[in-house]
């Protein structure tokens, strides 16, 4: 094939992707109303008193056991404040007990980090506010790729803002949808495909809470959100809907423009070795928490 010729196809290419892109947007628009309820903003508290928005967890249920999912190091701040959420404008103090992934040589090496927090109790404040997600809910054993479509939801620590005369916080959840990260990408940042799933990331493609195309904000604050499956381009576009849980976002790469995240496999694998009644309930799932010395290994606080 010719250069004009492979620009053209290339132009072509791009043309029809555009397209589609902008027909998922459509489609999709329902169910990120709908998979907002999954989630809930994570605070702890000040010196003062005041709440500060420490991340984002994702809500799950599996039979009778309620878990908040989120990124290990939002689970640290409970070493040192009592963890909240919020519920019609009310700070709700959450109580149960944390398993997190560890590293020996210290959170900043831990490539999984995530963190799973069972629920003592979930109050009818919080199921009026919150869905939980089941099962049916996850993207089980799905391989991260380029033509897959994800979106990622959170809030934003900078768009949460103290309402003043009260100990409240105004939040703005946020969601950005784009496609996978290339496989040089991976390999640029050594990650896994078996257990990491990066996205790619440009600010100005963002959606507001109401729909409107914005520039996103320092996503601090994002981390513990869904990163959820929407389409695989590489079905038919009346197959390529998939909408459903692929992972936890934990991380964002600036200078690659990534938003990466761990696998929802980690987080069954999580719950399946700290909650063995449950375990066989669970979908089976390659991924393996427990490791050498070296690597993340469950650890727990309450």
């Amino acid at each position: 094939m010719t250069k004009p010729m492979q620009e053209e196809a290339q132009e072509e290419f791009n043309r029809r992707l555009v397209m589609r892109q902008q027909e998922f947007k459509k489609r999709n628009s329902d169910e990120l109303d709908a998979i907002k309820a999954y989630h809930c903003p994570i605070f702890g508290a000040k010196p003062n008193g005041h709440p500060a928005l420490v991340g984002t967890a994702t809500c799950l249920r599996f039979g009778d056991a309620f878990f908040l999912a989120s990124a290990a190091h939002v689970f640290d701040e409970c070493t040192s404040t009592s963890l909240y959420t919020v519920a019609n404008q009310k700070h709700l103090l959450l109580e149960g007990t944390v398993h997190k992934t560890r590293c020996a040589t210290g959170r900043g090496d831990d490539t999984i980090d995530i963190g799973v927090l069972e629920l003592n109790e979930v109050t009818d404040q919080l199921r009026k506010v919150y869905s939980f997600a089941s099962l049916n809910k996850l993207a089980v054993n799905e391989t991260p790729a380029r033509n897959k479509y994800y979106a990622i939801l959170g809030y934003p620590a900078t768009k949460a803002r103290p309402i003043y005369g009260t100990t409240t916080t105004a939040l703005q959840m946020y969601s950005y949808a784009d496609f996978g990260a290339s496989d040089t990408a991976y390999s640029t940042l050594t990650l896994s495909k078996k257990g990491s799933i990066a996205v790619r990331f440009t600010k100005g493609r963002c959606l507001s809470e109401t729909g409107s195309q914005v520039v996103f904000p320092d996503p601090y604050g994002m981390s513990g959100g869904g990163i959820w499956l929407l389409e695989d381009m590489s079905k038919p576009f009346a197959q390529s809907h998939i909408g459903k849980l692929a992972g936890i976002a934990i991380e964002y790469h600036k200078n690659k423009s990534l938003l990466v995240g761990t696998s929802v496999e980690a987080v069954i694998a999580a719950i399946a070795h700290n909650y063995p009644s449950i375990a066989s309930d669970l979908p089976s799932t390659s991924f393996r928490v427990v490791s050498p010395v070296k690597s993340p290994v469950i650890n727990h606080c309450s």
